[in-house]
C-alpha cells in the first residue's frame, strides 16, 4: 500500500498575522505606560524619604516647620550657642547663653541687668532705663497675621519684687511711640501681667498667679494682629491653661496694632528685662527657653516639665 505524504502545516492567513500583531502593539503600549507609573512612583517614594532624612532648618527665616497639627513660623531654644537670630540691645554679659537653667535642652538666655545699664553707659541700650533685650531679626506680624506666641520665664531664688514696672516680654514695632500695646510685665510684686499702652490707660487685661520662684512660667499669647478694633485681639495660656480675661472672655478685642506700634510695617518679638530707672534694685538676673511662633497651640507648646 501507498502511505500517505505528511501533511505540510499551513501558514497562518495574513489576516491572522494583523491581528496578532495588532495585539502586541497594544501589549507594548501598556507596558510603557506601566513603567512611566512606576518610575513616577519610585520619584514620589524618594522624595518623601529624602523630605525625612534630611532635617529641617528651624532657623530658616522663611519656611513654615510641620509640628503636629500647626505650623511653627520662628523657634529659639538657644541650643546652638549663640544669638544669631536676634538683634542684641544690652550691656556687654547683659544677655548670654547659660546652662545653669533650661526649659528645653540644656540652655537658655540669661539676661543680667543693673541699674546703670542704661544708654548713658551702652550705646547698645536705646533707653535711660536699665534694660537689656533681644529683638527678633524677622518681622513677625504684620497686619492681619494670627499667630500663638510662647515664651518660658524663669525668675531665680531671690529675685526681688519690683515697686515700679518691669516689663519682660513685648510685641512691638514702628514707630515705637511709647509703651507697647501688648507687654507682659511683672506687676503686684510677684504676679505676671499683660498690660497695654496709654491709649488703654496703661490696664491689665491679664493677671496671673503668683510667681513660683526658680520654675519655669510658660506664657502662650494668641494674638490676631489687626488695624481694626473689631477684627485685633488677645488671649493667653499659663501653663497650657487657657486664661479668662479681664472681661470674663477667652479674648480680649482691640486694635492690637495702633498708632504706638504700627506704620505700615510688621511688628517683632521681644525678649526683655526692662525695668524702670526708680526701681533702684542692683543687679538683677532672670532666663527666658522655649520661644516659639506657630499657628496652633500645639504647635508651640513645650513639652512636660521633667
Amino acid at each position: 500500500f501507498r502511505v500517505a505524504p505528511a501533511r505540510r502545516r499551513r501558514c497562518p492567513p495574513l489576516r491572522d498575522f494583523h491581528l496578532n500583531h495588532h495585539h502586541l502593539l497594544i501589549l507594548v503600549r501598556t507596558m510603557k505606560v506601566a513603567l512611566v507609573v512606576y518610575v513616577s512612583l519610585l520619584f514620589v517614594a524618594v522624595g518623601v524619604v529624602a523630605a525625612r532624612v534630611i532635617p529641617y532648618d528651624r532657623h530658616h527665616q522663611d519656611v513654615l516647620s510641620p509640628i503636629g497639627n500647626g505650623t511653627v513660623v520662628f523657634q529659639e531654644d538657644f541650643e546652638e550657642g549663640n544669638l544669631n537670630q536676634w538683634d542684641v540691645q544690652a550691656c556687654p554679659q547683659g544677655v548670654t547663653i547659660s546652662t545653669t537653667y533650661a526649659r528645653t535642652g540644656n540652655h537658655s538666655a540669661k539676661f543680667t541687668v543693673n541699674d546703670a545699664d542704661t544708654h548713658a553707659k551702652c550705646s547698645a541700650v536705646p533707653t535711660e532705663n536699665p534694660r537689656a533685650q533681644l529683638v527678633s531679626k524677622k518681622d513677625l506680624f504684620p497686619n492681619g497675621v494670627e499667630y500663638y506666641i510662647a515664651v518660658s520665664v524663669l525668675f531665680p531664688p531671690g529675685f526681688p519684687q519690683p515697686t515700679d514696672w518691669f516689663q519682660v516680654v513685648e510685641l512691638y514695632g514702628p514707630p515705637f511711640d511709647g509703651s507697647p500695646s501688648m507687654a507682659i510685665d511683672l506687676c503686684h510684686g510677684n504676679k505676671l501681667c499683660f498690660n497695654r499702652d496709654a491709649s488703654h490707660n496703661y490696664d491689665s487685661i491679664w493677671i496671673s498667679t503668683p510667681i513660683v520662684y526658680g520654675q519655669w512660667r510658660d506664657i502662650v499669647l494668641h494674638v490676631k494682629f489687626s488695624t481694626d478694633p473689631n477684627v485685633g485681639f488677645v488671649g493667653v495660656y499659663d501653663g497650657g491653661k487657657q486664661q479668662t480675661m479681664s472681661n470674663g472672655q477667652a479674648l480680649v478685642h482691640y486694635q492690637t496694632l495702633a498708632k504706638s506700634n504700627w506704620d505700615g510695617q510688621p511688628n517683632n518679638l521681644f525678649l526683655n528685662q526692662y525695668r524702670s530707672s526708680d526701681s533702684k534694685l542692683g543687679t538683677v538676673t532672670l532666663y527666658h527657653d522655649a520661644v516659639k511662633v506657630g499657628t496652633t497651640l500645639d504647635a508651640v507648646m513645650p513639652p512636660p516639665k521633667k
